[in-house]
C-alpha cells in the first residue's frame, strides 16, 4: 500500500486516504457490518511503524470509524477504474524433439517386475461346523454357570425360610412357657386360698410355704 505522507494534510484527511487506498486494495473492508475498525488497523500501519496521524485516533475509534463508513460508502457509490492491460500472448512454435534411440544391451532374463512384488497372503478360515460347535459348547457353559446360581440362589431362599419358621416356634414356645408358668402360679395361689380357709389357726404359716413355693416357680 503505498505509504500516505505526514505533511499531505490534517489526521482526519489523511485517515480519509489511507482508508481509501485499503479498501480499494482489500475490497473485504468495504463491508462496515462485517468488520471492525479494529481488524483494519494493522493495515493502516506503514512499513517503518505507527503513523503519526493513526495516533490522533488512538483514543477515539468512533471517528476513525465514521471516517471508514464515510469511505466505504463513496466507493460503494463510485468504485475506482481499474486500468485494464491486454497482453497478447506471445504464440511460440514447438521446437520438435529429437528422437534419441536408446541401445538395450541384452541381460539376462528378467522376471516380471509384477511377479517380483507378489506376495503369497495365507488366510485361515473357520469351518462353519467348527464355529456352531464353538457357539454350542459356550451356550451350554453359560447354562452351567447359570444354573449353579440358581441353585444357590434356591438355597439362600430355603435357610431364610427354615430360620423364620425357627424364630417363630421359638417364640411360640417362649410364649407357651410363659403361659404355663402363670397358670401354675395361679393354681398355686387358689390352693392356698382354699387350704387357709380349711387350716384355720395354722393358715398363716401354710401361706408362707406356698408363697416361697410360688416364687421359687416363678424365678
Amino acid at each position: 500500500m503505498p505509504v500516505i505522507t505526514e505533511a499531505a494534510a490534517n489526521p482526519t484527511e489523511q485517515a480519509r486516504g489511507a482508508l481509501r487506498e485499503l479498501l480499494t486494495e482489500r475490497p473485504e473492508f468495504i463491508d462496515t457490518k462485517r468488520n471492525n475498525i479494529r481488524d483494519l488497523i494493522p493495515f493502516l500501519e506503514e512499513e517503518d511503524g505507527f503513523p503519526i496521524w493513526l495516533g490522533h485516533f488512538e483514543g477515539n475509534l468512533r471517528n476513525l470509524t465514521t471516517i471508514w463508513a464515510q469511505v466505504a460508502k463513496q466507493l460503494q457509490e463510485n468504485p475506482p477504474i481499474q486500468e485494464v492491460i491486454n497482453v497478447v500472448p506471445e504464440i511460440v512454435s514447438p521446437i520438435p524433439e529429437k528422437k534419441v534411440t536408446r541401445k538395450t544391451t541384452p541381460t539376462a532374463k528378467a522376471k516380471p517386475l509384477v511377479e517380483e512384488n507378489r506376495q503369497i497372503v495365507v488366510v485361515q478360515e473357520q469351518v462353519p461346523a467348527v464355529l456352531e460347535e464353538q457357539v454350542i459348547q459356550a451356550g451350554r457353559a453359560l447354562a452351567e454357570q447359570f444354573a449353579i446360581v440358581k441353585h444357590h440362589e434356591m438355597a439362600l431362599q430355603q435357610a431364610a425360610r427354615t430360620i423364620e419358621e425357627a424364630n417363630e416356634a421359638l417364640a411360640l414356645a417362649r410364649q407357651t412357657y410363659a403361659n404355663s408358668t402363670t397358670a401354675y402360679s395361679n393354681a398355686l395361689e387358689d390352693l392356698a386360698r382354699l387350704m387357709a380357709n380349711s387350716l384355720g389357726t395354722k393358715a398363716t404359716d401354710f401361706s408362707k410355704l406356698m408363697a416361697k413355693v410360688s416364687t421359687a416357680t416363678k424365678a
